[in-house]
């Protein structure tokens, strides 16, 4: 459940970014699950791209 400065924000328009699914699970410790949007998925090859690059520099430095 969102708390007070959850609602602001999303009654602001910022709150697009929250825009995912989400599930909320009634239980102690509280358990919610999250998952990407649309837009989160899409940036997902780049994102790969970028942490091959580091991997293969870092091996390329000598220090991997």
């Amino acid at each position: 459940m969102p708390d007070e400065a959850e609602r602001e924000t999303r009654d602001e328009g910022a709150g697009k970014v929250r825009d995912r699914p989400r599930t909320n699970y009634p239980q102690v410790p509280p358990w919610v699950e999250q998952s990407l949007s649309g837009i989160g998925l899409a940036l997902s090859p780049s994102i790969e791209a970028l942490i091959d690059r580091a991997f293969m520099r870092r091996q390329a430095e000598g220090s991997g």
